[in-house]
């Protein structure tokens, strides 16, 4: 089908559009490409990052033939500043100083710390930073929203999958941590939150539900999901801070972020200061193109 004929049948069904150019074209192309995969509203405050940030879209740097040569590639080349994703969303909410932590809530749960020097473990992954001489570990639970969509389909076919996130996930999760409060020592199931395997493992590992008994409800094993994987979570940071020194602040990001979420992690993760701030991959590009403009780069 020509594309003639598409603008026709796009006509057709929702009338005619009048063209309003609100930016050069060269704007329109990178904002197009900043607004794959994500919302209107990062996508909107990176491209205003950027344009705060560079003074034109000229290119700052080139491929050097030396680096050419080793990937096979043209000299010349131009050179955009970028890494990697989860290490760019850490740099545009602050993730500089050793000891400080992003915990990224999603279609998985990802908790990044920051270090001087690289720590090793069994139980976590260990990348650069972006930022010269920091490290970042990288402790990735494959539970997370699409723990939860699965949840949802499985034992939530009664209701729409924004009712079960906007209240019953929330619902369940205050009236366990209520009791709790009250004093009454939980005995819920547990979850071994490996639904789509365990990136830490050569071997395959599955999920499965435990502790499971007739007094227990959905709302239980809903909860007992989120306890369980929360306090693995725990012993990932307690491991941690047995050998550096942890911010008292946590950095809360995500899609999956609620108040009940919260009151959780408080009593099942660490007794931190949790702090929402909203995180782009692209803006921790943007800035750190502008490190590098400004020199922070530069040797001796």
């Amino acid at each position: 089908m020509a594309i003639e004929e598409v603008i026709e049948l796009l006509e057709q069904e929702y009338g005619p559009r009048e063209w309003q150019p609100d930016r050069e074209p060269i704007d329109m192309l990178i904002g197009t490409i900043l607004s794959q995969n994500t919302s209107d509203v990062n996508s909107g405050r990176a491209f205003d990052y950027l344009k705060a940030s560079f003074d034109s879209w000229e290119a700052v740097g080139t491929l050097k033939p030396e680096m050419a040569k080793k990937l096979n590639l043209k000299a010349g080349i131009p050179v955009l500043m970028g890494g990697n994703d989860v290490a760019c969303a850490d740099l545009s909410v602050g993730l500089s100083e050793q000891g400080k932590i992003v915990d990224i809530l999603g279609t998985c749960e990802i908790l990044t710390t920051c270090l001087e020097t690289p720590i090793a473990s069994p139980r976590h992954n260990i990348r650069c930073h972006v930022i010269p001489g920091r490290w970042i570990t990288m402790f990735v639970l494959n539970t997370g929203g699409e723990a939860f969509k699965w949840f949802a389909n499985v034992f939530c076919q009664d209701m729409s999958l924004d009712r079960f996130f906007k209240d019953f996930l929330p619902q369940a999760l205050k009236k366990v941590l209520e009791r709790e409060k009250k004093g009454e020592v939980l005995d819920l199931p547990g979850f071994l939150p490996y639904l789509s395997g365990d990136r830490y493992s050569v071997e395959n590992i599955w999920a499965s539900i435990t502790n499971l008994h007739l007094s227990h409800n959905r709302e239980d094993i809903l909860a007992g999901m989120v306890k369980t994987s929360m306090e693995l979570t725990a012993e990932h940071i307690k491991e941690l801070s047995q050998k550096v020194k942890l911010s008292q602040e946590l950095i809360l990001t995500g899609g999956a972020i609620n108040p009940v979420f919260i009151e959780a992690k408080k009593r099942w993760m660490g007794d931190f200061k949790y702090v929402i701030k909203e995180q782009s991959s692209l803006q921790g590009c943007a800035i750190l193109g502008k490190m590098f403009l400004d020199g922070a780069f530069k040797k001796g």
